[in-house]
Protein backbone atom coordinates (compact mmCIF):
# COMPACT_ATOMS: atom_id res chain seq x y z
CA UNK A 1 0.00 0.00 0.00
CA UNK A 2 2.69 2.39 0.96
CA UNK A 3 4.47 1.53 -2.44
CA UNK A 4 1.14 2.32 -4.34
CA UNK A 5 0.68 5.76 -2.27
CA UNK A 6 4.96 6.79 -2.99
CA UNK A 7 4.16 6.28 -6.70
CA UNK A 8 1.43 8.53 -7.08
CA UNK A 9 2.93 11.02 -4.56
CA UNK A 10 5.78 10.89 -7.13
CA UNK A 11 3.81 10.86 -10.23
CA UNK A 12 1.81 14.10 -9.04
CA UNK A 13 4.73 15.29 -7.98
CA UNK A 14 6.42 15.20 -11.50
CA UNK A 15 2.97 16.12 -13.22
CA UNK A 16 3.06 19.67 -11.27
CA UNK A 17 6.70 20.06 -11.74
CA UNK A 18 6.50 19.65 -15.41
CA UNK A 19 3.60 21.77 -15.58
CA UNK A 20 5.00 24.80 -13.94
CA UNK A 21 6.58 27.61 -16.59
CA UNK A 22 9.14 30.34 -15.89
CA UNK A 23 8.44 33.33 -17.57
CA UNK A 24 10.55 36.23 -17.51
CA UNK A 25 9.40 39.20 -15.87
CA UNK A 26 8.35 42.03 -17.68
CA UNK A 27 7.56 45.72 -15.99
CA UNK A 28 4.47 46.21 -18.73
CA UNK A 29 4.17 42.72 -19.25
CA UNK A 30 5.23 42.87 -22.64
CA UNK A 31 8.19 41.52 -23.61
CA UNK A 32 8.47 44.27 -26.66
CA UNK A 33 7.58 47.23 -24.27
CA UNK A 34 9.86 48.26 -21.61
CA UNK A 35 7.69 51.13 -20.64
CA UNK A 36 4.79 52.39 -21.66
CA UNK A 37 3.70 56.25 -20.33
CA UNK A 38 -0.44 56.68 -20.89
CA UNK A 39 -1.59 60.46 -21.56
CA UNK A 40 -4.26 60.33 -19.24
CA UNK A 41 -3.51 59.37 -15.64
CA UNK A 42 -6.61 57.38 -15.07
CA UNK A 43 -5.47 54.75 -17.40
CA UNK A 44 -3.10 52.05 -15.92
CA UNK A 45 -2.07 49.02 -17.73
CA UNK A 46 -3.37 45.25 -17.34
CA UNK A 47 -0.39 44.49 -14.96
CA UNK A 48 -0.72 47.47 -12.65
CA UNK A 49 -3.95 46.95 -11.80
CA UNK A 50 -5.32 45.71 -8.60
CA UNK A 51 -6.92 42.40 -7.85
CA UNK A 52 -9.74 44.15 -6.92
CA UNK A 53 -10.37 46.09 -10.02
CA UNK A 54 -10.51 42.62 -11.99
CA UNK A 55 -12.75 41.06 -9.77
CA UNK A 56 -15.24 44.10 -10.43
CA UNK A 57 -15.05 44.04 -14.09
CA UNK A 58 -15.90 40.06 -13.74
CA UNK A 59 -18.76 40.79 -11.77
CA UNK A 60 -19.99 43.35 -14.37
CA UNK A 61 -20.34 40.27 -16.39
CA UNK A 62 -22.12 38.15 -14.14
CA UNK A 63 -25.57 38.69 -16.69
CA UNK A 64 -25.21 35.31 -18.82
CA UNK A 65 -25.52 35.29 -22.68
CA UNK A 66 -27.14 32.60 -24.80
CA UNK A 67 -24.11 32.06 -26.85
CA UNK A 68 -21.09 34.21 -27.01
CA UNK A 69 -18.35 36.55 -25.57
CA UNK A 70 -19.42 38.95 -23.42
CA UNK A 71 -16.31 41.77 -22.40
CA UNK A 72 -15.70 44.54 -19.90
CA UNK A 73 -13.11 47.24 -21.29
CA UNK A 74 -10.88 48.54 -18.73
CA UNK A 75 -8.74 50.50 -21.34
CA UNK A 76 -10.39 51.40 -24.79
CA UNK A 77 -7.69 52.99 -27.28
CA UNK A 78 -5.92 54.90 -24.52
CA UNK A 79 -3.10 56.66 -25.80
CA UNK A 80 0.26 56.37 -24.81
CA UNK A 81 3.91 56.72 -25.62
CA UNK A 82 6.20 53.70 -25.59
CA UNK A 83 9.60 53.09 -24.88
CA UNK A 84 10.69 49.80 -26.57
CA UNK A 85 13.47 47.32 -26.89
CA UNK A 86 17.68 48.47 -26.84
CA UNK A 87 18.85 48.70 -30.65
CA UNK A 88 22.73 49.55 -29.27
CA UNK A 89 24.35 51.00 -26.55
CA UNK A 90 28.19 52.05 -26.01
CA UNK A 91 29.80 53.98 -23.25
CA UNK A 92 33.32 55.73 -23.18
CA UNK A 93 35.46 55.42 -19.81
CA UNK A 94 38.56 56.85 -21.59
CA UNK A 95 39.47 60.80 -21.19
CA UNK A 96 39.17 61.23 -25.40
CA UNK A 97 36.27 61.55 -27.16
CA UNK A 98 35.05 58.87 -29.30
CA UNK A 99 33.91 58.37 -32.66
CA UNK A 100 31.91 55.43 -34.22
CA UNK A 101 29.78 54.91 -37.16
CA UNK A 102 26.72 52.78 -36.60
CA UNK A 103 24.95 50.91 -39.70
CA UNK A 104 21.66 48.85 -39.08
CA UNK A 105 20.15 46.65 -42.23
CA UNK A 106 16.68 45.31 -41.75
CA UNK A 107 15.30 42.76 -44.68
CA UNK A 108 11.99 40.57 -45.04
CA UNK A 109 11.19 38.49 -47.15
CA UNK A 110 7.29 37.24 -47.93
CA UNK A 111 6.79 34.42 -50.09
CA UNK A 112 3.28 33.00 -51.11
CA UNK A 113 2.30 30.15 -53.49
CA UNK A 114 -0.87 28.95 -54.77
CA UNK A 115 -1.33 25.83 -56.99
CA UNK A 116 -4.78 24.75 -58.35
CA UNK A 117 -5.31 21.33 -60.28
CA UNK A 118 -8.80 20.31 -61.94
CA UNK A 119 -10.68 19.56 -64.87
CA UNK A 120 -13.89 18.29 -66.11
CA UNK A 121 -14.04 16.39 -69.24
CA UNK A 122 -17.31 14.59 -71.26
CA UNK A 123 -18.24 11.84 -73.38
CA UNK A 124 -21.33 11.80 -75.72
CA UNK A 125 -22.16 8.60 -77.24
CA UNK A 126 -24.49 8.41 -80.59
CA UNK A 127 -26.34 5.30 -81.29
CA UNK A 128 -29.09 4.89 -83.35
CA UNK A 129 -32.27 4.75 -80.71
CA UNK A 130 -30.49 6.93 -78.21
CA UNK A 131 -27.93 9.31 -76.99
CA UNK A 132 -25.69 9.09 -74.21
CA UNK A 133 -23.64 11.37 -71.80
CA UNK A 134 -21.04 11.00 -69.24
CA UNK A 135 -19.15 13.37 -67.45
CA UNK A 136 -16.37 12.29 -65.67
CA UNK A 137 -14.40 14.68 -63.02
CA UNK A 138 -10.72 14.46 -63.40
CA UNK A 139 -8.17 17.22 -62.38
CA UNK A 140 -5.71 18.23 -64.37
CA UNK A 141 -5.41 22.00 -64.99
CA UNK A 142 -2.63 23.42 -63.44
CA UNK A 143 -2.42 27.11 -61.93
CA UNK A 144 0.56 28.21 -60.05
CA UNK A 145 0.91 31.85 -58.57
CA UNK A 146 3.98 32.73 -56.51
CA UNK A 147 3.75 35.84 -55.11
CA UNK A 148 7.00 37.45 -53.61
CA UNK A 149 7.98 40.74 -51.70
CA UNK A 150 10.96 41.97 -50.14
CA UNK A 151 11.93 45.33 -47.95
CA UNK A 152 15.57 46.26 -47.20
CA UNK A 153 15.77 49.12 -44.93
CA UNK A 154 19.27 50.78 -43.73
CA UNK A 155 20.57 52.89 -41.02
CA UNK A 156 23.48 55.10 -41.42
CA UNK A 157 24.82 57.58 -38.88
CA UNK A 158 28.13 58.85 -37.14
CA UNK A 159 28.26 59.91 -33.71
CA UNK A 160 30.68 61.11 -31.09
CA UNK A 161 30.99 59.82 -27.58
CA UNK A 162 32.11 62.11 -25.02
CA UNK A 163 34.77 61.10 -22.62
CA UNK A 164 32.62 58.99 -19.08
CA UNK A 165 29.45 59.49 -21.19
CA UNK A 166 27.12 56.37 -22.55
CA UNK A 167 24.62 56.48 -25.82
CA UNK A 168 21.36 54.37 -25.79
CA UNK A 169 19.66 53.80 -29.18
CA UNK A 170 15.66 52.68 -28.20
CA UNK A 171 12.65 52.02 -30.43
CA UNK A 172 10.21 54.96 -29.28
CA UNK A 173 6.63 55.79 -30.45
CA UNK A 174 3.04 56.21 -30.22
CA UNK A 175 0.42 53.40 -28.96
CA UNK A 176 -3.08 52.53 -28.30
CA UNK A 177 -4.10 50.16 -25.48
CA UNK A 178 -7.12 48.15 -25.44
CA UNK A 179 -7.61 46.16 -22.45
CA UNK A 180 -10.42 44.20 -20.37
CA UNK A 181 -12.03 40.65 -18.91
CA UNK A 182 -14.16 38.58 -21.10
CA UNK A 183 -16.85 35.79 -20.94
CA UNK A 184 -17.40 33.20 -22.80
CA UNK A 185 -20.79 31.96 -22.38
CA UNK A 186 -22.54 28.81 -24.19
CA UNK A 187 -26.20 28.25 -23.55
CA UNK A 188 -25.96 30.59 -20.33
CA UNK A 189 -22.83 28.81 -19.13
CA UNK A 190 -19.48 30.34 -18.86
CA UNK A 191 -17.37 27.74 -19.95
CA UNK A 192 -13.87 30.37 -20.40
CA UNK A 193 -12.85 33.70 -19.32
CA UNK A 194 -9.60 35.65 -19.36
CA UNK A 195 -7.87 39.18 -19.29
CA UNK A 196 -6.63 40.68 -22.37
CA UNK A 197 -4.66 43.26 -22.99
CA UNK A 198 -3.68 44.79 -26.67
CA UNK A 199 -1.07 47.54 -27.17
Amino acid sequence: MKKIFLCLLIMFLSFVIVRTNVNAYYATGHDDFSQIIFENEDDVLLINRSSEEIKEAYDSLKKGKLIGWRTQYLNINSKASYIGNIIFTRSNRTSSPFNMTYRLNTDSYVSKSIKINGSVSGKIANNSKKIELSLSPKFDVTYNKVITSSTEEEWKFELTILPQTKVTLLVTGDAYVTSGVSKYYFLGLCLKKGEWERV
